[in-house]
Parts: structure tokens; C-alpha cells; sequence
């Protein structure tokens, strides 16, 4: 088996006699090793499609939304993926994490303009939490994640679009 035709994913797992449930008749186990980390111990699977030809359909669609959900995070350019990639749910997701987060850093900016507190502690302080969850948002769209951000990921979620 050729190995373009095959798809390879490494599930760690810490062991307790403990097996992924993610063999299925769609992955072929083929290979075990036991990695030792004290106080650690994990059992490292590599499995391989046994359909071939591909990623499985959940990979796919996060590699296809990565730069529309990266984009999703720079400011009114949330409007990307909410707009141009409807059907893809990680672009969804990160999509209306990035509205949500627009939304708040216009919030701040407002309440910035408070004389005294406004100026020396909302502006600033909020202008760089919302810095913050705008680059961890861009780094762990690009790394595929469905990461959730802090009180804002919970509001976004509740978002339909």
C-alpha cells in the first residue's frame, strides 16, 4: 500500500487497559508501543485507513476551513467565513467566535472612553485580552482545533447561522 494512499493518525492514550474508540471498520490497527513519562505512561496507536484513498471526512473539512477560520479572527473580516463558507463547520465555528469577539473589542473601545478608568484601565486592558484571544484563536484554527474561547465561546455558540 502506497503511503499517499493511506491515511496515518497517531491516537495517544494514557494506559488502564484503555483502547481508542475510534477502531472502527474504517481503520486497520498497525502498530502499538508503550511510551514510559513518569509519572506518565501512554499507549501510542497508529492506525491506517483501510479504505485509502483520502482523509476521513472530519479532517477534510477542517483542512479546507483552516484559512477561512484564520481570517475569521481579523477584525470586521469575520464576515469571511460566515459568508463564504457556510457549509464548513470549522469555519463556522471560529467564524462566529471572531463576530463575538468584534463585537467585545467595540465594547471596549467604547467604555475606553470613560475619562480616568476608561482611559487607563478598560482601553488598555481590554485591548490586550482581546489581542490575546485574537492570536490564540489564529494560531489554533491554523492547527485545526475546535478551540473555544473563554465566556465569548459560550455566547458565540449560541449564535445560529
Amino acid at each position: 500500500m502506497l503511503l499517499s494512499n493511506c491515511v496515518i493518525e497517531c491516537f495517544v492514550y494514557r494506559t488502564r487497559n484503555i483502547q481508542p474508540d475510534v477502531l472502527s471498520n474504517e481503520y486497520d490497527l498497525r502498530a502499538t508501543n508503550t511510551v514510559h513519562m513518569n509519572p506518565l505512561t501512554f499507549k501510542v496507536f497508529v492506525l491506517y485507513s483501510s479504505k485509502g484513498g483520502g482523509m476521513p471526512e472530519a479532517s477534510k473539512e477542517i483542512e479546507e476551513g483552516k484559512i477561512w477560520a484564520f481570517i475569521g479572527y481579523w477584525w470586521i473580516l469575520f464576515l469571511v467565513p460566515l459568508l463564504g463558507k457556510k457549509d464548513n463547520k470549522f469555519a463556522l465555528f471560529h467564524g462566529k467566535q471572531g463576530m463575538v469577539l468584534f463585537a467585545f473589542e467595540i465594547v471596549v473601545w467604547i467604555l475606553s472612553y470613560i475619562p480616568a478608568i476608561g482611559w487607563f484601565i478598560i482601553g488598555p486592558v481590554g485591548s490586550i485580552i482581546c489581542l490575546i484571544l485574537a492570536i490564540i484563536g489564529m494560531v489554533k484554527s491554523l492547527q485545526g482545533d475546535y478551540w473555544k474561547m473563554p465566556v465569548l465561546g459560550d455566547i458565540a455558540e449560541k449564535i445560529k447561522i
